[in-house]
């Protein structure tokens, strides 16, 4: 076999048989059957012997190649058997029985017939009608016969087309025509009489000339349209042959105008002629369909000012010289876009994509302005600085919302103008809660040391509380009175306890219960501290 050789004929035991084994040999079985260097069948050596037949399983459809005779035999199953149909041979396409073959059928027809030779036909019909005509009589219509001087009587018939029918006509017929026709409009131009046949008016050279000579007369086409009588064309001999059409005008090749119009009748200014697929239509600008998106590729009319009049352009042309031009550039295309003036947000909002950030980075010492109400208020961030601002009066002010539907917020509010304050409020450096007057929480240990000016602190108890040992007020405001039994003073109580108000009356009452006279003034002291 052409193409093929073995490469691992045989194997013995304790061979190992690799892939590599399989795969060569396959890989020889696919060169063996490439169709360029393959096997081929051609009877050469290693290619095998020719093929001499092709049929189906049970060999009756099948294709002989009959070498003794140079033919090629069809078979087809007919009742269970292998019929030979028609053989080829040279100079010849034979069918094996007489009048049994059919060129086609009466759905499935050939095109056409070129035969170039003598076509001999039992019988021939057209398009289902049989011709019966003899080869001498219809070599009669080709001028085949003698052309003898036998007069011509009336009754006599004279085979003629009849708007593409061929008809015999008696010709006494056509005398009547001749009469009626020909010889009137030979006689009498003036005034042609209305015959009741088809007309033809031809010349085999030179032009035919209707010239209607008077001064300004028209030269009128007239018809029957639906039995009514009809104007088709007036040439108008007075404007240098205008021509009218009663209806549409239909043009074969190109319609030049040497003018500079084209009058119609729906001409309306600053109109377009838009083509619908059928007609050109006087549109307005502003009726034309509109596309909601612009593709890359669609494209623009353009007046070319180098010479080249109006042509179209594509929308990324357009964008490339505007860009190129340092006019306004796609903000896609452009890695650099700068506004021109403000950016109106029409009602729409900025939007990122695949989940960015919004990044507002100004330049150099340039800020973030959120301008709300005027150049006056609004807010900056510049730094890690963020100013609110006001620019309607009212005090400037922050809220937080709580976590369930914005249900609750606290704020963060400015001291009035009135206050004239410019405090500054640090936040404590470990987490907790911030108490003011509104809040009922407790004041922890590191709250008060931050909050208590021109005081000593000591003895941070375990609790949370503070315990004061030694508190020195600044003293400088006096009480202004003298203390009285229902003074307050603030002690612990129960050493170590919970820190409560007590009235002078208490220690009053503590004293003398220790023995001590309302009179010691030095005992009075002592527990004074």
């Amino acid at each position: 076999m052409a193409g093929y050789s073995a490469r691992q004929s045989t194997f013995t035991s304790g061979d190992t048989i690799t892939a590599a084994h399989s795969n060569d040999e396959f890989n020889q079985l696919l060169a063996a059957f490439n169709a360029s260097t393959g096997h081929t069948h051609d009877g050469t050596a290693g290619d095998g012997g020719p093929v001499t037949t092709l049929r189906d399983s049970d060999a009756l459809n099948k294709i002989l190649v009959d070498t003794s005779n140079n033919h090629l035999e069809f078979y087809v199953e007919v009742s269970s058997a292998a019929v030979q149909q028609l053989r080829i041979q040279d100079g010849a396409i034979v069918p094996i029985t007489d009048n049994d073959i059919d060129l086609g059928t009466s759905s499935l027809e050939f095109k056409d017939l070129y035969i170039d030779g003598t076509a001999n036909v039992d019988t021939l019909s057209l398009d289902g009608t049989a011709i019966t005509s003899t080869g001498a009589e219809i070599n009669l219509i080709d001028g085949g016969a003698t052309v003898g001087t036998t007069a011509v009587a009336d009754g006599d018939g004279i085979l003629h087309n009849d708007g593409g029918t061929m008809r015999v006509t008696s010709a006494t017929t056509f005398k009547t025509y001749f009469q009626t026709g020909v010889t009137a409009a030979a006689m009498a131009a003036d005034n042609l009489s209305t015959g009741d046949a088809a007309v033809n008016i031809a010349t085999s050279a030179g032009d035919i000339t209707i010239d209607a000579q008077g001064s300004d007369t028209d030269i009128i086409l007239k018809g029957t349209d639906g039995g009514a009588d009809t104007t088709f064309l007036t040439i108008d001999g007075s404007a240098a042959g205008k021509a009218t059409f009663n209806s549409d005008v239909v043009v074969g090749g190109d319609l030049t105008v040497t003018g500079d119009d084209i009058i119609m009748g729906t001409n309306t200014a600053g109109n377009l002629l838009i083509a619908d697929g059928t007609n050109f239509n006087s549109i307005a600008v502003g009726s034309l369909s509109e596309i909601s998106t612009v593709a890359n590729d669609d494209v623009f009319l353009a007046v070319d000012t180098s010479g080249g009049g109006l042509k179209k352009i594509a929308r990324s042309a357009v964008v490339s010289g505007l860009a190129t031009s340092s006019a306004i550039s796609n903000v896609v295309e452009d890695t650099t876009p700068q506004l021109g003036g403000n950016l109106d947000m029409n009602g729409a909002d900025i939007v990122t994509t695949s989940n960015a950030n919004i990044d507002l980075l100004p330049n150099g010492t340039g800020k973030v302005i959120m301008d709300g109400n005027g150049s006056s208020g609004g807010i900056s961030i510049s730094d890690g600085l963020i100013d609110i601002r006001t620019g309607t009066g009212n005090v400037s002010k922050v809220k937080f919302y709580c976590e369930s539907s914005n249900a609750h917020a606290q704020t963060v509010q400015a001291a009035p103008h009135s206050a004239g304050s410019s405090a500054v409020l640090t936040l404590p450096t470990a987490t907790g809660t911030l108490i003011a007057s509104g809040d009922s929480g407790t004041v922890t240990n590191g709250m008060l040391a931050g909050s208590i000016a021109d005081s000593k602190l000591s003895a941070i108890s375990t609790a949370g509380k503070v315990a004061l040992t030694a508190l020195e007020i600044d003293g400088g405001t006096d009480i202004g009175a003298d203390l009285s039994t229902s003074d307050l003073i603030v002690v612990d109580d129960g050493a170590g306890g919970t820190n409560r108000k007590a009235a002078l009356s208490r220690v009053v009452t503590l004293m003398t219960a220790q023995g001590f006279s309302t009179d010691d003034p030095t005992a009075l002291a002592i527990a004074l501290g």
